[in-house]
């Protein structure tokens, strides 16, 4: 017959075993990978400051929310079929603007419960949308180099000159609205400091396209990510930019910082997810736990929550 205390030295011996797993699992940055229902591949995903509220746009007009800090999704109507290509809502979460194919741009003021169609006065494709916390001035960028510009929460959107017909493929600005970058095809990097009035093109020192950029709230310094496993970064404006070393060669599709610049993450091709906590000196692989592209990334402004969103409607909260 076998002692009942063996019996409770196992069990023991078993849950501690399977905490041991659980913390080096999270120690080693594997995801959790949540159902977002929905297979459209999503290709943005953004959250307010709290990380509480979320929201993730993509193919076939698909816009999926969460008001759990990402451990349930469920879908919000669009009105629209196009490609949805980017998302991003002020912090209170119920400003929000979606860009995409077509020149579509959405807007809500109600978290997304409805949305409206605001006019672009463009058939190019949009792939990038920010605005300041205001929620009144934002900018679009997309196609053919391709700038709009907001000064009314989008009601009107108004061409800015970008001086290039490369498509432009992620937009991002400081707090305050005048210091924004924009990155996209043949490593093109452009800055502004006037809120865009104009538009200086910057040496990246890479001819790979660069498909994603983010500032620290200052807006001096700035990272870019792109094909290759390319990273770029600013830390002077974008006066000069050097390449940082990834020891990856995945495309990487987004990449995004705290406010502080000091964590960052970027994912991209084959599920593959990096993350620096020194400013993007040193990076790190993490297990996405998923071999789907990963399109997009989001930090809260501390940097130590984040969620992915990709093919098949993955979408993976770390």
């Amino acid at each position: 017959m076998q002692n009942p205390l063996s019996r409770f030295s196992c069990k023991c011996l078993f849950f501690f075993v399977v905490a041991l797993i659980a913390t080096v699992a999270v120690a080693d940055g594997v995801g959790i990978i949540r159902q977002s229902n929905t297979t459209s591949e999503l290709h943005s995903i953004a959250f307010t400051p709290d990380g509480q509220r979320g929201w993730a746009v993509g193919f076939n007009g698909s816009i999926t929310t969460t008001a759990d800090g990402g451990q349930t999704w469920k879908p919000q109507s669009s009105g629209t079929n196009n490609e949805l290509q980017s998302v991003f809502f002020t912090a209170n979460g119920q400003h929000g603007w979606v860009v995409g194919f077509g020149g579509t741009i959405l807007a809500t003021r109600n978290g997304g419960a409805s949305w409206s169609q605001q006019n672009s006065g463009t058939s190019n494709e949009l792939a990038s949308v920010f605005f300041t916390p205001a929620g009144r001035t934002g900018w679009a960028v997309g196609f053919n180099g391709t700038i709009l510009a907001t000064h009314d929460g989008g009601l009107s959107w108004k061409p800015q000159e970008s001086g290039s017909n490369n498509a432009l493929n992620s937009v991002s600005f400081s707090p305050d609205g005048k210091h924004g970058y924009i990155v996209g095809f043949g490593g093109l990097i452009l800055a502004t400091s006037d809120g865009g009035g104009k538009w200086n093109r910057q040496e990246s020192g890479t001819s790979n396209e660069l498909n994603s950029v983010s500032l620290a709230k200052a807006g001096q310094s700035a990272w870019a990510a792109g094909f290759g496993g390319v990273i770029v970064t600013t830390a002077n404006a974008g006066h000069s930019w050097r390449m940082l070393a990834t020891d990856s060669h995945n495309e990487l599709n987004a990449i995004s910082f705290s406010a502080d610049g000091q964590t960052g993450w970027a994912v991209g091709f084959n599920g593959s997810i990096l993350t620096s906590h020194n400013g993007g000196e040193t990076w790190r692989a993490l297990s996405s736990g998923t071999a789907n592209e990963l399109n997009a990334i989001c930090t809260t402004h501390s940097g130590k929550h984040a969620w992915s969103a990709g093919f098949g409607g993955v979408i993976i909260q770390h």
